[in-house]
């Protein structure tokens, strides 16, 4: 039996639901980073960027499984062309502002974690020139 367009919207959705529980975990990452450079914690922050990368790796097997879902979602769309206008028309209410939302919130996680990202790239850098000069070592 061939899936319907909102079985596969809904299948994008837990997909994407699934990467924001990762992005959470991320931002957490991120903030502990934060923590760790002003303690001066150097080899805390070297665990930390390891368990980011784990995290990134799994971000990136769910990536791999959303674009083989939405290539079959892009084939059951005239044109091939996916578009929220177009979900909104063809899925069904509840599945397209399910996934709407999560990508929404996906979408604040991210920018959250780039501007800790900043912060931390801003502040380590800082530490490293104040090491450099002897000053707080």
């Amino acid at each position: 039996m061939e899936a319907t367009l909102t079985e596969l919207l809904d299948g994008l959705t837990e997909i994407y639901t699934r990467q924001k529980v990762l992005y959470g975990k991320l931002a957490e990452i991120a903030l502990w980073e934060a923590e760790a450079i002003k303690k001066r914690d150097m080899l805390g922050l070297i665990d930390l960027q390891q368990v980011e990368g784990q995290l990134m790796e799994q971000v990136q097997v769910l990536d791999d499984a959303k674009a083989q879902l939405k290539e079959v979602l892009l084939s059951k769309l005239p044109g091939r062309r996916l578009t929220m206008d177009q979900l909104a028309c063809a899925a069904e209410p509840a599945a397209y502002i399910a996934h709407y939302k999560i990508v929404s919130e996906i979408n604040n996680l991210l920018s959250e974690i780039e501007q800790t990202k900043r912060n931390n790239a801003y502040e380590l850098s800082q530490t490293l020139q104040l090491s450099r000069h002897g000053v707080g070592a």
